[in-house]
């Protein structure tokens, strides 16, 4: 990616464009575009759940990001309208803790049940018929109910936004990379 300065903006192009506009008009570039003040963009890593990229600058021969991290105890003010106009009513949290506890509980019994499809039939058969599960079935329910469970337990006990926005639903224990 490239970056220029033009009138105290900075702009950002995939790559350096084949024409640009200069006091003497339409001028054609070639190369990489130094020559007009492009310079190369660099996009430093970050966590993208918990920070984010500020405003590019120009740092010594490259343009860059600042990285700036979440303020997940920013307030907001609650604004509504009042005889046709704004009023402040009240404040809450930017990043609410319950409602992403919410959200992940949501996703962590999607996911059981996701998994539980694949033997349901053995229970529909078994409260309609009175034919027994498969013993390797019914293993396999209490172990993905039992891991719902505690990671529903695990979720409930964490304290930060940061905690429950990172905690990772997992239903398979990981596998090894060799």
């Amino acid at each position: 990616m490239k970056a220029i300065e033009i009138n105290g903006q900075i702009r950002t192009y995939k790559s350096v464009p084949k024409t640009i506009q200069t006091e003497s008009g339409l001028t054609f570039i070639s190369g990489d575009g130094a020559e007009f003040g492009f310079k190369n963009v660099v996009t430093p890593s970050y966590d993208k759940q918990t920070q984010r990229l500020g405003a590019i600058y120009l740092d010594g021969d490259v343009y860059t990001y600042p990285v700036v991290d979440i303020d997940f105890d920013a307030i907001d003010d609650i604004i509504e309208i009042v005889d046709g106009e704004e009023v402040v009513t009240g404040t809450r949290l930017r990043y609410d803790i319950e409602a992403k506890r919410a959200e992940k509980i949501a996703e962590l019994k999607e996911q059981a049940g996701q998994l539980l499809k694949k033997t349901d039939w053995q229970v529909i058969r078994k409260a309609e018929r009175g034919i027994e599960l498969d013993a390797d079935a019914l293993a396999e329910r209490a172990d993905i109910i039992s891991r719902c469970n505690t990671q529903e337990a695990e979720l409930l006990a964490l304290t930060t936004y940061v905690e429950v926005l990172k905690y990772v639903i997992a239903y398979q224990d990981p596998i090894e990379l060799i």
